[in-house]
């Protein structure tokens, strides 16, 4: 191996490792807050479709280093998309549970004035 090689295969493992750093950050705030509701559902899906792209690339040219960035940004993008959908989920059966409470209430109401 000559050192242009060796040189970049440091700066691609350095690359990789800020592609893994860069992440962190959103999927903590994602994790913490509880709420998706400032990221955009279509970058989302871009991100999770360009990631399959290139991991099917990379795994064909067999670019491993390729390989680990894409694999790193296609789980963040599926952390991120499974809250959105999760907490999307959640606020509706929330919202669907205090109906329902409302609907029993009113219920309640009608039968005290019955009897």
């Amino acid at each position: 191996m000559n050192d242009t090689n060796i040189t970049l295969t440091v700066i691609v493992n350095i690359a990789n490792l800020l592609g893994l750093i860069y992440n962190i950050p959103q999927m903590l705030h994602t994790y913490r807050v509880k709420s998706t509701g400032d990221i955009s559902p279509l970058s989302v899906r871009l991100r999770i479709l360009t990631s399959v792209i290139w991991i099917v690339y990379s795994i064909y040219l067999d670019l491993w280093d390729v390989l680990v960035s894409w694999a790193i940004t296609f789980i963040s993008a599926v952390f991120t998309g499974y809250y959105m959908w999760f907490y999307k989920t959640e606020e509706g059966m929330q919202e669907m549970t205090e109906i329902s409470s409302e609907e029993e209430t009113e219920k309640e109401v009608v039968m005290a004035i019955n009897v």
